[in-house]
């Protein structure tokens, strides 16, 4: 579609969007000109599966047998997070956090735990501080 036939089927359209219809067009035929890129099939990649299971499947297969308390991994401690706590509300990752003089000579200074720092973080007070709202 033409510009002229733009203007005729809308005809209360503004000059800023007949210009821009016009550079759609545009940019649609330098694409369409543009040859594409022919198509490469990728080789198929085969990955040996190995063996893992050392006894035969049972024939009831809710059933395990030949179960060793070795087969259960060792559980997991938790993650510390403090150190990451810290550097965050100190500002080493980008995150500017409001702190005050105190708060933050108290974070560099002294072994806050992880609770006090999540709560210095989003602003809450901790547990020692909301026992002394309580009162």
């Amino acid at each position: 579609m033409t510009e002229e036939e733009f203007r005729k089927k809308y005809p209360h359209s503004t000059d800023e969007q007949v210009r821009l219809y016009g550079e759609a067009v545009a940019a649609a035929e330098t694409a369409a000109a543009v040859q594409p890129e022919p198509d490469i099939p990728m080789p198929m990649i085969t990955v040996p599966v190995p063996v893992t299971t050392t006894y035969a499947v049972p024939a009831n297969r809710f059933q395990i047998k030949n179960f060793s308390l070795d087969d259960v991994p060792p559980e997991v401690p938790p993650a510390s997070i403090g150190d990451d706590l810290r550097d965050i509300l100190l500002g080493t990752y980008g995150f500017s956090a409001s702190l005050s003089p105190e708060q933050r000579l108290r974070l560099q200074t002294t072994d806050m735990s992880e609770d006090d720092m999540l709560a210095m973080l989003i602003g809450a007070p901790n547990a020692q501080e909301f026992r002394e709202l309580n009162r």
